[in-house]
């Protein structure tokens, strides 16, 4: 094969993944417009193709069912934000105050939640599925983030298996609150939120009770 046919092939292989890349975004644009009018629950998998402009075949390609798409909706979402943003501010370094650390995290997450309430919306009703997903699939800066909070905890004198548990719980807490207080706004509302939360992981998180940093102040 000569050098010019190489590349040719080359750049029509590109043109196809290009086209695969297209196609899944389109339904990922397409699931998400169409949730900011209509809960994504009652949003058929013919309206996202028919908006997306492709089969429905197409999206059994890249997507098991709808609870798959808002997965990689919701990883996406968050990738983009985390890449968009300085994540290093969220960033629990083993050597810095925890207090101030899970504060860091949960304001962090509230204010990602507040100004995306579109996607607030889809992981409410999906939140123990979406954070496995989130987690599993994480990658970029909120992989980093993640990597960083695990080295701090395990290096904090927990094992892996531990601190994994606890941000899983973390994360999963957090969420689940900060979209109860945006959507509902009862029956606390998201500044009381993460003043709880902040509170709560702290002590969690540390391995400290309430009652042990009490007698410690």
């Amino acid at each position: 094969m000569t050098d010019s046919h190489f590349l040719s092939e080359v750049l029509f292989l590109g043109k196809i993944e290009e086209k695969k890349l297209d196609k899944f975004r389109r339904i990922l644009d397409s699931a998400y417009a169409l949730s900011e009018h209509k809960d994504v629950h009652f949003v058929s998998i013919d309206e996202i193709v028919k908006n997306a402009g492709v089969s429905k075949g197409t999206f059994y390609l890249y997507f098991k069912d709808k609870y798959d798409l808002i997965s990689k909706i919701i990883v996406d979402k968050i990738g983009a934000f985390m890449s968009e943003n300085d994540a290093e501010g969220l960033w629990l370094d083993s050597s810095s105050d925890y207090g101030e650390s899970i504060d860091s995290l949960v304001k962090g997450i509230s204010e990602f939640l507040k100004k995306n309430m579109t996607l607030t919306r889809l992981i409410d009703k999906n939140v123990h599925i979406c954070v496995n997903a989130v987690i599993e699939n994480l990658s970029g800066s909120p992989k980093k983030l993640y990597d960083a909070t695990l080295e701090a905890l395990v290096t904090s004198g927990l094992s892996k298996a531990e601190a994994e548990n606890k941000l899983y719980i973390f994360f999963d807490m957090t969420v689940s609150c900060c979209c109860n207080a945006l959507i509902r706004g009862k029956p606390l509302g998201i500044d009381e939120v993460c003043r709880n939360l902040t509170d709560i992981f702290t002590c969690y998180v540390a391995g400290v009770s309430l009652s042990d940093r009490g007698a410690k102040a």
